[in-house]
C-alpha cells in the first residue's frame, strides 16, 4: 500500500527553484545582456539562498537537514554498483546519489559566488576586489569562469539523473519539490508536520542583511575603489 506524505517543506521547495532562476538569470545577464551589475545582483541571490541552505541543513526539517542524506561511504557505494534495482529501503529523502549531488552543487555554487566577490574584467570590480592584489583577483576571476563550466556539468547530471528516475524507477522527482508531496512505499514513513516558516524567515533575513552589507562593501585598492550595490 501507497500513500502520499509530505517530505519538502516550502522553504527547501522555494530555496530550490529560486536557486535555478538565480543561476540561469546570472548566465542570462552575462551572456545575452552583458550586463555585470545584473550579473551580480543575481550572484548575491544565489549568495544569499546557498548560505540559507547550509543553515537549513543544520536546523532545517526533518528530510531537509544533512544528517538524513549524508550517508556512509559503504552505502554509497552500494546503492551505486545498482542504483536500478530493488533498493532495501526506500529512501523517502535524497538517496545516495541525490545527497552527494545536493552537496556538490552547493559546493561548486558556493566557490562561484565567493570567486565573484573578487573578480573583474578590468572594468567591473567585485566588492572585495581591493583585498587582494590585481594579480590575484585575475585568477581568482580564471577559477570563477571555469567553476561555471564544472557546475554546468552538475547541472547536466543532476537533469539525467532526474529523467533516470523518471524512466527507469517511475519516480517523479520534480512534481515532488513543487508539491512537497512523495508517495511511501511499504514500511511506515514520518511525515513532516510543519515547514517551520518563522525560523526559515528569520534565516533568510539574516542571510540577505550579511550579503547586503557585503555587496556594499567599500574596499579600495590601488586599481579601483568601485562598490557594487545591492539594487
Amino acid at each position: 500500500m501507497q500513500r502520499k506524505i509530505f517530505i519538502w517543506d516550502i522553504p527547501v521547495r522555494l530555496f530550490h527553484w529560486l536557486l535555478v532562476a538565480a543561476i540561469a538569470y546570472s548566465w542570462y545577464a552575462m551572456e545575452i545582456l552583458e550586463d555585470l551589475n545584473q550579473h551580480f545582483i543575481a550572484g548575491y541571490c544565489a549568495l544569499t539562498l546557498v548560505l540559507f541552505r547550509i543553515v537549513w541543513g543544520f536546523v532545517g526539517t526533518h528530510y531537509a537537514r544533512f544528517t538524513n542524506f549524508i550517508y556512509p561511504l559503504s552505502e554509497v557505494v552500494s546503492y551505486f554498483r545498482n542504483p536500478s534495482g530493488k533498493a532495501r529501503k526506500q529512501y523517502l529523502g535524497h538517496n545516495p546519489a541525490g545527497g552527494l549531488s545536493v552537496l556538490a552543487l552547493l559546493a561548486f555554487i558556493l566557490i562561484q559566488v565567493s570567486t565573484g566577490l573578487f573578480s573583474t574584467d578590468d572594468y567591473y570590480f567585485g566588492p572585495l576586489y581591493g583585498l587582494v592584489s590585481s594579480a590575484t583577483a585575475s585568477t581568482i576571476t580564471e577559477i570563477h569562469h571555469l567553476n561555471f563550466d564544472i557546475i554546468t556539468v552538475l547541472i547536466a547530471l543532476h537533469v539525467a539523473a532526474i529523467v533516470f528516475y523518471r524512466v527507469v524507477k517511475k519516480e517523479k522527482l520534480i512534481g515532488a519539490m513543487f508539491t512537497g508531496g512523495k508517495l511511501a512505499k511499504g514500511e511506515v514513513q514520518k511525515p513532516i508536520t510543519s515547514s517551520k516558516l518563522i525560523l526559515a524567515a528569520i534565516i533568510i533575513g539574516f542571510c540577505a542583511s550579511g550579503v547586503y552589507l557585503l555587496s556594499n562593501a567599500s574596499i579600495d585598492s590601488e586599481e579601483s575603489s568601485a562598490e557594487y550595490d545591492f539594487y
